[in-house]
């Protein structure tokens, strides 16, 4: 957290004195979370064997994740969270009904 934290500092700084326009702050903050949020994927997507304990763990750890920024930024509401909390959500589905969801979402895909 303590990286946004200097993210946000550093983009306020570039303009300074003058004030940054509220869109190209919120573009700038979307682009960083959108960084984030697959930094996040690509982690969750490591995991090879996920307990429901984990993957309660993995939700708690991105609302932790949601609620920081969230006190960094004015952004809001915060851009697609859904991507991870569509994945993580995936876990908890049935053998048969997670092939059926991996061949439905394209936003995973690279």
């Amino acid at each position: 957290m303590m990286v946004l934290s200097d993210y946000d500092l550093s983009v306020l700084r570039v303009c300074y004195p003058q004030i940054l326009p509220p869109e190209i702050y919120n573009i700038l903050w979307d682009k960083i979370l959108c960084a984030c949020y697959h930094t996040l994927l690509d982690g969750f997507s490591a995991v090879r064997k996920c307990t429901n304990e984990g993957r309660a763990l993995m939700q708690l750890d991105f609302r932790h994740f949601q609620v920081k920024v969230e006190s960094l930024t004015r952004l809001r509401p915060l851009p697609d969270p859904h991507i991870v909390e569509t994945y993580i959500k995936a876990y908890y589905l049935p053998e048969n009904s997670l092939e059926k969801w991996i061949q439905e979402q394209t936003e995973y895909t690279h």
